[in-house]
């Protein structure tokens, strides 16, 4: 039942250099037409069933505007449960890409069995957490909290040795400088001699603005109007008149980690990924502090901006969440779901101008450079690359 679709990446190379990259999508970002004219009841069970990626995401975002469009304060074990849920599902998309993806992108076998050993006490938590059908209504008992619990430590123990090297606090606490060159040298797990592999190149770069950490409230107040009166906002959505860029490396600008690599090497791909472990990381933690009970600064959030309406901003892997819900008499007049996707992949995004005007001397390294743009930046949707000679 999923509608998620492709995008088609298309560059167009000279023998030399890629001249310019296109995105054309396939994404029919059909939502609003499904659940228009349905219950606020049927329309929150539908949004999982339509998103076989990021799913869980999905519905604490469908849940939330609908609430908030509703007039409806969660009760906070319910509010507890959906964050440690959302961020459990980021933690594993990221141990995805981080553990699988990149190594096979760059000829190296990809860590299944590290992977596995990570993924398999999260998919256990996931099945009992989501035995509910309307499991987006369940609170976190201190059960659920107890079994969070002892995932956040079995995760924490792999992320340390499988992909960091170390413990996550410590690796967060690396200076920018002689440290994270120690920390790339020493080659301690694959991850990083990955890293040390992409960090010369520097594909990638771009002028596209982060978009900024917003609460839901700033969110819908800066891109509100834009969702309800554009119908073409939601397939390449703008923030102040220019295209963005959302997920880890905009969520991680400001840690001095991440903002002394951006100060010397720039947005590259490489940046990317280290901002995706330095999240990671960060995850781990969260995680850690949401199984002892503590929301803390949530990673999503709803607000009303009209009566009827409601908005929810919920941060995934591949970046910011939006979903806007308009209801009459208990049912959706209206409904906008903005995707990560279409921030990254705009006409004029990251991933276009990130490629144009790298340096490729071959069909394959034309190729390779975008599936590496690709990967930074994460789609969730499929891709297909094709390169024409300019």
């Amino acid at each position: 039942m999923g509608i998620e679709g492709s995008i088609a990446l298309d560059l167009h190379w000279d023998g030399r250099t890629i001249r310019r990259a296109e995105v054309r999508s396939s994404r029919p970002l059909a939502a609003s037409t499904l659940l228009q004219g349905k219950t606020w009841q049927d329309a929150e069970s539908m949004v999982p069933l339509l998103f076989s990626i990021c799913g869980r995401a999905q519905a604490v975002s469908a849940a939330g505007a609908l609430e908030a469009a509703r007039g409806v304060e969660p009760d906070a074990a319910v509010t507890l449960q959906r964050e440690l849920l959302v961020a459990a599902e980021c933690i594993q998309e990221y141990a995805w890409r981080v553990l699988l993806d990149l190594p096979a992108l760059l000829g190296e076998a990809p860590q299944t069995e590290r992977f596995v050993r990570l993924r398999r006490p999260l998919q256990a938590a996931f099945g009992r957490a989501t035995a509910d059908a309307r499991w987006w209504h369940a609170p976190a008992t201190a059960a659920v909290l107890e079994q969070w619990r002892n995932v956040s430590a079995h995760l924490s123990r792999l992320l340390a040795e499988d992909v960091l090297g170390m413990a996550g606090a410590d690796w967060l606490a690396l200076d920018y400088g002689a440290d994270f060159d120690d920390w790339l040298e020493a080659e301690a797990t694959l991850t990083a001699a990955l890293l040390g592999r992409l960090w010369p190149s520097r594909l990638g770069r771009s002028s596209v603005p982060l978009l900024p950490r917003l609460t839901a409230n700033e969110l819908m107040t800066e891109l509100g109007a834009g969702i309800v009166g554009r119908a073409g906002f939601a397939a390449a959505p703008i923030w102040r008149n220019a295209p963005a860029e959302t997920g880890a490396l905009a969520r991680t600008a400001a840690h001095p980690l991440i903002a002394g690599a951006l100060q010397d090497v720039g947005n590259t791909a490489g940046v990317r990924f280290l901002a995706r472990l330095a999240e990671l990381a960060m995850l781990d933690r969260r995680l850690a502090t949401l199984a002892r009970g503590e929301v803390g600064a949530a990673w999503s959030g709803c607000s009303s901006p009209a009566p009827a309406t409601g908005f929810s901003a919920t941060d995934t892997a591949r970046g910011i969440l939006l979903h806007l819900a308009q209801i009459d008499k208990d049912r959706v007049v209206s409904y906008r779901i903005v995707a990560p996707t279409e921030w990254n992949f705009h006409p004029q995004g990251a991933f276009v101008q990130g490629l144009a005007g790298f340096a490729a001397d071959t069909v394959q390294a034309a190729e390779q450079a975008a599936k590496l743009m690709a990967h930074a930046l994460d789609p969730c949707v499929a891709y297909q690359v094709a390169v024409t000679h300019a």
